[in-house]
């Protein structure tokens, strides 16, 4: 489960959200009379934009947590109760940072030795990435 947003955040993707709902219902192409200059558009669409982004990462960010959530468990056979936090976390910033799962991979054996990551390399990629895939930053 994605954690919950602070309460800042949340007031600041309200008011965003809000926002982009007026400026949505108003006539194609027209600003909100409190508009004064084409600068209040663009920064409508580095809004919208920045609730996408927001949008991919809870997205990510509760792919990941299921993934771990089923890691935790002793029970299960993936192996990934046994890598270390400090490995996952860096197979996570690897692949945000546009690394390729070969990449990480290579990354995760050399310098945090482990022999096998191709179970946490499954729960950030997912099973059936290819080597050279990355994590998308953007929807398709």
């Amino acid at each position: 489960m994605a954690p919950d947003l602070s309460p800042r955040a949340r007031l600041i993707l309200d008011e965003v959200e809000r926002d982009a709902l007026t400026r949505r219902a108003a006539p194609s192409g027209a600003a909100p009379a409190s508009a004064p200059d084409d600068g209040y558009a663009r920064l409508v669409e580095l809004a919208d934009e920045l609730v996408a982004q927001a949008e991919r990462a809870r997205h990510w960010l509760a792919r990941l947590d299921a993934a771990l959530a089923v890691a935790g468990d002793a029970g299960q056979p993936s192996g990934l109760g046994e890598i270390p936090d400090r490995a996952r976390l860096a197979a996570v910033e690897l692949a945000v940072a546009g690394l390729t799962r070969a990449e990480v991979r290579r990354t995760l054996i050399a310098e945090h030795g482990l022999a096998r990551p191709d179970a946490l390399l499954d729960a950030v990629f997912g099973a059936q990435a290819p080597s050279d895939a990355r994590m998308p930053l953007r929807a398709p």
